[in-house]
């Protein structure tokens, strides 16, 4: 199960109808999901939408298990009520009926149970334009389904500068290491300037860092193996990592789409256990700009490659709970290098 905060920086835009709530599942989960059930959350004011919670379709024996599942997930963060949305698991029965009821229905008494609202239960062949969408609940609500791409959430939120992937493996290659062999030249790098901790100071890393992230606004960025061995002394330093951190706020800034890219690019290029803490640094930035589904790869990476790393461990235990972005904006505001200032003066 991918538990997921549903993207924002809020664009608001009115969802008229099953059809437009279905043509954007791909826009708030990031990626087009196949195969998949999609819990669509609206917050306790009933205005918002709060959470998509994504898990692949359960064989039959696993249904129950994985509907009270996905109930204890999501109603932990007490929404007002609770779309369910099947992809794919087959095709309509003679008669017009959607496959895969029986998921449909364990969620919705799996949510009965613990006092939340299940109005709505859909089914849909696939997230793409014109094909066949159905109501469980209504046999005559149904239709094609409208071009996601085109829907107005998407057009709100590729002017944030959110990206919606074709799939959720794009998303993971965002984060896929580098050849073995590089890595171990860079770990042998880091290793050399372990050795020579020293003669480094805080500044020279604050500097190598600044470079970096106005290195990350070129469509080209290029960094050597000894930058990014400095880069991963630089992040090895708790005031510089958490000078890090405040380059996400506020989400969706220039600045907070240069430092994102650097941190991508550095999970992939520095070796176990350093690509922890650019991670790390990913995920906080996905996280803040809304984009769960994102912040959860990152974080899945983070802990992979050191399973102790203590800030990693915190937004794991607030991204499983679905806590606000907000709520964690606090982190953001310890910049004691003054890193975002340099940057911002310099842009």
């Amino acid at each position: 199960m991918q538990r997921d905060t549903a993207r924002g920086r809020k664009p608001v835009v009115s969802l008229r109808g099953p059809a437009e709530l279905l043509a954007a599942v791909p826009g708030l989960l990031g990626y087009v999901p196949e195969e998949s059930v999609v819990l669509i959350a609206v917050g306790p004011a009933g205005r918002h939408v709060t959470q998509c919670v994504r898990c692949d379709i359960p064989p039959p024996s696993q249904v129950s298990v994985t509907a009270d599942q996905l109930a204890a997930a999501t109603a932990e963060a007490r929404p007002s009520f609770v779309d369910v949305v099947v992809v794919g698991g087959g095709s309509l029965g003679p008669r017009g009926s959607p496959p895969r009821r029986d998921v449909a229905e364990a969620i919705r008494c799996s949510f009965g149970v613990r006092g939340v609202a299940q109005p709505g239960a859909f089914w849909v062949s696939k997230l793409d334009a014109g094909q066949r969408w159905q109501s469980y609940d209504h046999p005559e609500v149904g239709g094609e389904l409208p071009d996601p791409a085109g829907s107005l959430l998407s057009a709100e939120l590729a002017g944030l500068g959110h990206v919606t992937f074709g799939s959720r493996s794009e998303m993971v290659a965002l984060f896929r290491p580098d050849a073995g062999e590089t890595l171990r030249r860079r770990s042998e790098l880091i290793d050399q300037r372990i050795g020579k901790l020293a003669e480094w100071t805080p500044e020279v890393g604050a500097r190598d860092v600044v470079r970096a992230v106005r290195l990350s606004a070129e469509p080209d960025m290029s960094l050597s193996d000894e930058d990014v061995a400095d880069l991963a002394i630089a992040l090895s330093d708790a005031r510089i990592r958490d000078a890090c951190l405040a380059m996400a706020v506020p989400p969706n800034s220039s600045l907070a789409h240069q430092a994102a890219r650097l941190w991508q690019f550095l999970a992939r290029a520095l070796p176990a256990p350093e690509r922890a803490e650019a991670a790390c640094l990913a995920a906080y930035a996905a996280y803040q700009g809304g984009d769960g589904t994102l912040a959860r790869i990152a974080l899945d990476t983070a802990l992979a490659a050191n399973p102790g790393h203590v800030l990693a461990g915190l937004l794991d235990h607030a991204l499983q709970r679905g806590f606000h972005p907000h709520r964690l904006r606090a982190l953001a505001e310890h910049d004691e290098m003054g890193l975002c200032a340099r940057l911002r003066a310099a842009s």
